[in-house]
């Protein structure tokens, strides 16, 4: 899967493509690969190409002139076909889109709530240039992550912790609440790290920058989904089998 980093400046100043290029470094850690980066105005994105698959391509991020979005992802989307026709309803799409184009679609018909559709691991990145929007979400899996941290007027973020440390002008202090937390499973809360100033975007949760200011929501709960009763065990063992023959 794709890693992926990238910084705001929450004061609009643009990105400063030096500390992109050392950001990349930290996150490529010694692997080949193509780095791709993109940048426009206070936000630049960043992509270390994972895995070659035909439906990546074209490579990311992904900036799209007409919308004024742009976005980077990691992701293994088991609904692409679902996605494709309901977003085909509302615009045009090519007939094998790559998941990154399909995410862009999903917010510019969805919004925020294009959590809500996609089923899969994934993660993602976006930038709204008319709206001055900056965009995180999580699959509720929980299998890939988002880290941030905040440099005075800036927020960096990345797909791992390492371009997150070791920055100039901070200190990288120990959690050791983390600590005590990894030793009592029961009591994480999913956002803590093993750095003080270095934070998690939870399973199941979005997070908007903006005008005005950070925020962050848990859009998927267990508890709400639909329960199902079939007729007998044999029953169950089959639907079991049909979804993760999906999946």
């Amino acid at each position: 899967m794709n890693a992926l980093c990238g910084l705001l400046h929450l004061d609009g100043a643009p990105a400063d493509p030096a500390h992109l290029r050392r950001m990349t470094t930290a996150l490529a850690d010694g692997r080949t690969g193509p780095r791709l980066c993109w940048q426009g105005g206070p936000v630049a994105l960043a992509c270390l190409d994972g895995e070659t698959r035909r439906e990546e391509r074209p490579p990311q991020p992904v900036w799209d002139e007409t919308s004024g979005v742009g976005l980077v992802a990691g992701s293994r989307l088991i609904n692409r076909g679902e996605l494709h026709s309901q977003l085909a309803a509302h615009l045009p799409l090519p007939d094998s889109p790559s998941e990154a184009y399909l995410l862009r679609a999903a917010w510019q018909v969805w919004g925020v709530e294009c959590a809500h559709r996609l089923d899969g691991d994934w993660h993602f990145v976006l930038w709204d240039a008319p709206a001055r929007r900056l965009f995180l979400a999580r699959s509720h899996a929980g299998c890939s992550a988002l880290y941030y941290r905040q440099l005075g007027n800036t927020l960096l973020f990345a797909s791992t912790q390492k371009p997150l440390i070791g920055l100039a002008g901070l200190a990288d202090r120990p959690n050791l609440a983390r600590m005590a937390e990894i030793l009592c499973p029961d009591a994480e809360d999913g956002a803590t790290t093993g750095y003080v100033d270095v934070l998690r975007l939870p399973p199941a949760h979005w997070m908007v920058v903006d005008g005005g200011g950070v925020h962050i929501r848990r859009y998927w709960f267990p508890e709400d989904m639909a329960e199902e009763r079939l007729e007998s065990d044999n029953a169950y063992a089959e639907k079991l089998l049909c979804l993760l023959g999906r999946a």
